[in-house]
C-alpha cells in the first residue's frame, strides 16, 4: 500500500487480503455484494443473469485487486468492473439471439409445415445425427457465424468442400425433417 494512502477498515482488509488472508476478501464481498447485485440487476434486468454477473465481478476483483489504486474508493473500482461485466453479458446475449435467429432462418424452410412435435429443438437434435464433417460445417457456419473462408481455414479443407458439406447437411436435414413430418401426420390420423 502507498505510504500516503489513508488508512481505513476497508484498506486494512485489502492489505490483509493482498498479504494472503482470504477471509479479508470475504469481508469485502459482504460489504459490497448488495450494491453490486442491485447495479447489475438494474443493467441486465434478469435476476439469474445478475447473480452470475455479480459472481463474475467478485471473481475479477479477487484476481485483480492488486491493481486497484488506493486513491479511488473500492466501490468505484468495483462499479467499473461491474459495468464491464454487464457490457460483456449483453454482447453475449445479443450474439446468442443472432445465432438462434440464423438457425431459425436455416431450418425455417424445412419447418414450414411442421407437425405438433417437430420444432427447432428437434432440428437441433437432428444436427447431432449428421456425419462429423457436416456437423462441424453447420456448427461453424450457423452457430459460430464463420464465413466459408474462415470455416475452411478452421477445418483445413478447401472452400468448395465447405460449400459441398454444408449443402449435403442442409439436404440431409431437409430429408430427416420431412420424414418426421410424415411420421407425425401419420400418427395424427
Amino acid at each position: 500500500m502507498e505510504s500516503d494512502a489513508p488508512e481505513s477498515p476497508e484498506h486494512d482488509r485489502i492489505r490483509r487480503f493482498l498479504d494472503g488472508d482470504e477471509r479479508a476478501f470475504d469481508a469485502l464481498v459482504r460489504a459490497h455484494q448488495d450494491r453490486i447485485y442491485r447495479l447489475v440487476l438494474a443493467l441486465l434486468g434478469e435476476p439469474e443473469d445478475a447473480r452470475d454477473a455479480a459472481q463474475e465481478v467478485f471473481l475479477r476483483a479477487f484476481r485483480g485487486l492488486h491493481g486497484w489504486r488506493y486513491e479511488a474508493r473500492l466501490a468505484t473500482w468495483l462499479y467499473g468492473v461491474a459495468i464491464n461485466v454487464c457490457r460483456e453479458a449483453r454482447r453475449r446475449r445479443t450474439s446468442e439471439r443472432v445465432k438462434r435467429k440464423r438457425w431459425a432462418l436455416l431450418v425455417a424452410p424445412f419447418l414450414a409445415r411442421r407437425g405438433p412435435t417437430v420444432g427447432s429443438g428437434a432440428a437441433s437434435r437432428l444436427v447431432d445425427l449428421l456425419p462429423p464433417r457436416q456437423r462441424e460445417v453447420v456448427v461453424l457456419r450457423v452457430f459460430q457465424e464463420l464465413t466459408i473462408e474462415e470455416t475452411a481455414t478452421v477445418l483445413g479443407i478447401p472452400e468448395g468442400t465447405v460449400k459441398s458439406n454444408f449443402a449435403k447437411a442442409v439436404a440431409s436435414l431437409r430429408a430427416r425433417l420431412q420424414e418426421r413430418e410424415r411420421t407425425v401426420e401419420a400418427e395424427c390420423r
